[in-house]
């Protein structure tokens, strides 16, 4: 679905470069997380850092949530697409 978001939004000549820029932030936040969650699975084992990475993950989704949930209750709901 996010895929499919992505590559509605921009003109098809930005199109390669805006997924190219997604799949470049996902690598680096990959580069940056990855020896810390090693590090942690060395140091505390799998079980912990599941449940870090569970809490983390948690966390964001929520804050990410945020903004989506206040748009929607702007929405007139007259302008929701029946299914």
């Amino acid at each position: 679905m996010m895929a499919d978001a992505l590559n509605r939004r921009p003109p098809s000549s930005f199109r390669a470069t805006a997924n190219s820029i997604v799949s470049f932030m996902f690598r680096g936040i990959y580069i940056v997380t990855g020896p810390r969650v090693g590090y942690l699975i060395g140091w505390q084992g799998m079980g912990l850092t599941l449940a870090v990475l569970g809490v983390l993950v948690f966390m964001i989704c929520g804050l990410c949530l945020l903004p989506l949930l206040r748009a929607v209750k702007v929405l007139d709901p007259r302008d929701a697409v029946s299914v």
